[in-house]
């Protein structure tokens, strides 16, 4: 078997060779490596495919399909899942100035501007988040993010009166979606969209469907360190079997879960803390009150798509336990696993929405 790493710029297939790579992430791991389902050389079942995009780095597992006898078909359906995140990001990342949400960025607040109808689907569906959430989940959270020195990494606390000029730029009220001229219009100067906690949930959504039009039926798909979105199951199992790993002890994981036709995501404080005059902040905020979470360690969503999980397992960072337990009261198809900062001793992990 061969390996395949894909080099955007170079837009072909580095060296390597297909290996029996357990799939390992930051937050995430599975708990079964591919290397359990291999066959011989002359019909692998499953093979690994990697690409960098939106500053990280996906991985796609496929299991072949009967017509698949020497992976050259996989390669191919990768290429073409990769070429979708590769066109997501290209339009909706504020890095890139001439994609569509930079220009919105910048031009939103004199006179609407004009974006496709899928960026303003996309945007009609971050609304629909954010009311969902009751706000705790916001991608007019750019003023803030860039407040705090979050785009730069230099983090900073900024007094009482930058944090009222910011909070008052954030807010999806300021954004104008006007669907039938396909327009978006900002109401105020300063407001700013940031795609970052939805973004790879998207991609991994976009390239799920790609997959499942070539006739995948079983694969797994992660954006790096945060989600994993798994399509059918893997060769005699009931689901993919992910791992979440334990918000303190880097070595051990706080639960496993069992996911088919369905998505997983995890936001933490740690790994992304800054320390700014002796306090250490999280770069989580939250876009109703301006300022970084307290009291939660990690949340995991798990829901049919990666683009809802993306959104709530930040929105869950921030409404804490009890906000997510009415959020899980209200919407039985979402599970959700928390681990909130304990009084005393190591955090134990709460299952909300999951059989007993």
């Amino acid at each position: 078997m061969r390996a395949a790493v894909y080099n955007r710029k170079a837009n072909r297939p580095t060296a390597g060779n297909w290996a029996a790579v357990p799939i390992v992430f930051l937050l995430l791991g599975l708990a079964r490596s591919v290397s359990a389902w291999a066959q011989p050389e002359s019909s692998p079942v499953a093979q690994t495919f990697k690409h960098e995009a939106m500053a990280t780095e996906f991985e796609f597992t496929l299991c072949s399909r009967p017509e698949d006898k020497d992976g050259r078909n996989l390669e191919v359906i990768a290429r073409q899942a990769f070429a979708e995140v590769d066109y997501l990001e290209d339009r909706i990342s504020n890095w890139q100035p001439l994609s569509q949400i930079s220009r919105i960025n910048r031009d939103a607040a004199a006179q609407p501007v004009g974006a496709d109808e899928e960026i303003i689907k996309l945007l009609l569906d971050c609304r629909r988040m954010t009311e969902a959430t009751n706000g705790a989940f916001d991608i007019s959270v750019g003023p803030l993010i860039r407040l705090y020195g979050f785009y730069r990494k230099s983090g900073r606390l900024p007094n009482e009166e930058e944090l009222s000029e910011a909070r008052a730029c954030v807010g999806m009220d300021k954004v104008v979606i006007n669907k039938d001229e396909r327009t978006v219009f900002f109401t105020r100067k300063g407001v700013s969209l940031d795609f970052g906690g939805i973004g790879k949930g998207m991609a991994l959504d976009k390239a799920a469907d790609v997959l499942r039009k070539n006739g995948i039926s079983n694969a797994l798909l992660n954006a790096g360190t945060s989600s994993v979105l798994g399509i059918g199951a893997p060769p005699g199992e009931n689901g993919w079997t992910v791992r979440i790993r334990h918000p303190r002890r880097t070595n051990d994981i706080i639960a496993t879960v069992v996911i088919k036709d369905e998505s997983l995501s995890t936001s933490g404080c740690y790994g992304q803390q800054m320390v700014v005059d002796g306090e250490v902040i999280c770069h989580i905020l939250d876009p109703r009150t301006g300022k970084p979470i307290t009291g939660m360690l990690t949340a995991s969503a798990i829901a049919r798509t990666a683009t809802e999980t993306d959104a709530l397992s930040t929105a869950f960072m921030v409404l804490g336990p009890e906000g997510t337990r009415e959020y899980c009261k209200q919407h039985k198809d979402v599970r959700a696993i928390l681990a909130a900062v304990p009084d005393q001793g190591e955090p134990t992990p709460e299952h909300l929405n999951f059989d007993e």
